[in-house]
């Protein structure tokens, strides 16, 4: 068995006019064994061009480049030579003809084992040529009753506090920092402290020679660290031990007792503004606290609501997954999988993070990485598979407009001077073959949200009368956004 090279794939012309008795197996697992019978005739046209190719490329005694007899190259190279040749043309040929034929669409190059090649036998044309080549397919994916997917839509809200964490976090970023004089006041919760730190564990310091600095109460040291230094002044020194949680992200440390060494040395307070009116105007376009209050509340409905249409999408795309049969090659879930794995690295790296570093907070190890890729990957392609499958049944097609309807979406944001640059910079950034796939894919969720029940309870109830339609005065009917589709 060995894996097809590029030469000959484009060699039509070695098989135009030729009939393939071809059969096709397709074992479930998102590959075909596609069978090639080739006749002694056809062998024996394959084998002559063989020889003409020898002998144009050969020099032979007497003979120009090409001129040479079929029965002097024979006698020069030996028949096995001369059947290699045409196989090696041949069989990559009969292969592309023979996927035409059958309608199947590799993605992949394929494996071919040539009926006794393994033999100690030389090959030979006396009687017909088979060879199976075992390929990787375009993965499909049988849709599953969609229409009965039944999802309920939850009321995003916007509660008091939720306003008041955002405003307290418009103080925090705008704090100012100041020293506190050496004794005037002790450590406490929300102080940043320059610390001599030493954390021992199994007798190895976990941190450099250099001070730290840390903020008190959001610094990711074991529970209780914070406690063990608040009150402390600039100079003191405290020694205490802690222990480390068994489910600690970091195995170095996860379920060990850490030896903690404390020098402070320098204290630093943060001052938060006033929320008030003025204040207000230094962080947003608003003239009152009040003011600013109602546009967090607006913006923070905004993203509750789009990060609910977000869950319904994933809940509803991850239902018909659910429904639905695919065959999906393992080696495009290899390579999906590997490609994840790769572009994680890339961020880890850009961000300075190395990967043992990374596994190691995460509990993993190489073998664990690789198999949560694999997991990841298989669910991925399930879902693009899905999505595909779906925009098919429902004849989804984008047209230029939606393009450039696309375009202009992305491109409002900037100046209008700039934006047919700008939507020039995306097309040859994304490729408008990719564009058209992105948008043939959200085409294929809102059809798919569209065609399935959800339950919302924001919704106007709707109740039959004899004067037609009308909205119901109660709770007594549940509603329903539905769209009948034939699935």
């Amino acid at each position: 068995m060995f894996r097809a090279g590029l030469a000959g794939w484009q060699e039509g012309w070695l098989t135009k006019g030729c009939s393939l008795n071809t059969t096709v197996e397709k074992p479930g697992d998102g590959t075909a064994k596609v069978r090639v019978e080739i006749s002694i005739d056809e062998l024996n046209k394959q084998y002559d061009g063989a020889a003409r190719r020898i002998s144009g490329r050969a020099n032979i005694p007497g003979f120009r480049r090409g001129k040479a007899p079929k029965a002097i190259v024979e006698r020069m190279y030996g028949r096995e030579m001369i059947v290699g040749e045409a196989v090696e043309k041949m069989v990559p040929a009969y292969y592309e003809q023979a996927l035409k034929k059958e309608e199947l669409f590799a993605i992949d190059q394929p494996e071919f084992d040539i009926d006794g090649a393994d033999s100690d036998e030389p090959l030979t044309f006396d009687k017909p040529f088979v060879f199976t080549a075992t390929v990787p397919l375009r993965p499909t994916a049988e849709l599953g009753e969609y229409s009965a997917i039944e999802l309920t839509r939850n009321k995003p809200e916007v509660k008091d506090e939720d306003v008041e964490a955002v405003i307290e976090q418009l103080r925090e970023a705008r704090a100012e920092t100041v020293d506190v004089e050496d004794g005037a006041q002790g450590l406490k919760a929300g102080d940043i402290a320059e610390l001599n730190l030493k954390m021992l564990v199994d007798g190895e310091n976990q941190f450099g020679e250099n001070s730290v600095t840390l903020s008190i109460g959001q610094n990711g040291l074991p529970e209780g660290f914070d406690m063990q230094v608040e009150g402390m002044t600039v100079k003191e020194e405290r020694v205490f031990s802690l222990e480390f949680s068994g489910e600690h992200t970091d195995s170095a440390v996860a379920g060990k007792t850490a030896e903690f060494e404390v020098e402070l040395l320098r204290i630093r307070e943060r001052i938060l503004p006033e929320a008030n009116d003025e204040f207000a105007k230094l962080v947003s376009d608003r003239s009152t606290l009040r003011e600013l209050r109602d546009q967090v509340r607006e913006q923070l409905l905004d993203e509750r609501e789009t990060m609910e249409q977000r869950r319904l999408e994933s809940d509803a795309l991850d239902a018909l997954v659910d429904k639905s049969d695919f065959e999906i090659p393992e080696s495009l879930v290899h390579r999906e999988a590997h490609a994840m794995m790769e572009q994680q690295v890339q961020q880890m790296t850009r961000s300075g993070i190395a990967l043992d570093t990374y596994l190691r907070s995460q509990g993993l190890d190489q073998d664990s990485f690789h198999d949560q890729a694999m997991e990841q990957a298989v669910l991925r392609l399930r879902r693009a598979v899905a999505l595909d499958a779906l925009a098919s049944k429902l004849a989804i097609d984008v047209k230029e407009e939606d393009l450039d309807a696309e375009l202009e979406r992305m491109a409002e944001g900037y100046p209008e001077g700039e934006r047919d640059a700008i939507k020039q910079s995306f097309v040859e950034r994304e490729g408008q073959e990719r564009l058209s796939a992105s948008l043939r894919e959200r085409f294929a969720l809102e059809a798919l949200l569209e065609a399935i029940n959800i339950d919302d309870p924001e919704a106007t109830d709707v109740v039959k009368t004899d004067q037609g339609e009308q909205p119901s005065d109660g709770d007594e009917h549940e509603h329903s956004v539905s769209k009948d589709n034939d699935t």
